[in-house]
Order: structure tokens, then sequence, then C-alpha cells
């Protein structure tokens, strides 16, 4: 695992490269679940992701990244674009951007 955070384009970078490949089905269930999530937030009910009705207790259900995502829906950010997951089948990488004035104090 390798982590890193640098500053690129006005944005906070944080990169996560995993050096082994996340399951193409284990992607596709994080994404559909995100999808989930986001149509709760659009809703006004992003916090019910996290009750039992939405939850997905399986193994890699990405409950970690439903956190990440929530932590962009509460500086007005959409995760889907800000937070990307992707494998080339020898690693996953984990790119998260905060644009700099979004998290200014």
């Amino acid at each position: 695992m390798h982590f890193s955070i640098g500053i690129a384009d006005n944005n906070v970078v944080f990169s996560v490269v995993n050096d082994s490949p996340i399951m193409p089905s284990d992607l596709r269930r994080i994404n559909n679940s995100r999808n989930v999530h986001q149509g709760l937030h659009a809703e006004g009910r992003s916090g019910e992701y996290f009750s039992p009705d939405y939850l997905d207790t399986t193994e890699s259900a990405g409950l970690g990244i439903a956190m990440a995502d929530e932590v962009f829906y509460d500086l007005k950010l959409n995760p889907l674009e800000l937070f990307t997951i992707h494998s080339d089948g020898k690693q996953t990488r984990a790119l998260l951007r905060f644009p700099r004035p979004s998290i200014s104090m």
C-alpha cells in the first residue's frame, strides 16, 4: 500500500494505491452502493444510508467509502466526481480530490 498527499490544479489530492487489484464484481457493488447513497443524498436522506435498510454488511462493502462520500456531501461536493476508484488489473488506486477553496478555514 502506498499513500501520498499533494497539491495539483488547486486541489488537495490524496492518493492510495493498493498493490492488489480489486475484483470487478466488488468494484461494481461498491459503485452501485455509492449511487444509492447519492440518490438518498439528493433526497436529503443521506444519513439513512447507514441504517439497516441500506447498509451492505458483506466483506469489502465500502462502508469506509460511504463515510468518505459523506464528508464530500458535507462539503457540498460530489464524491462521484472527486473520489474515484480504479484498477488496472494489477493495482487498485483511490484518488480523492478536495478543491482548496472548499477546505479553507
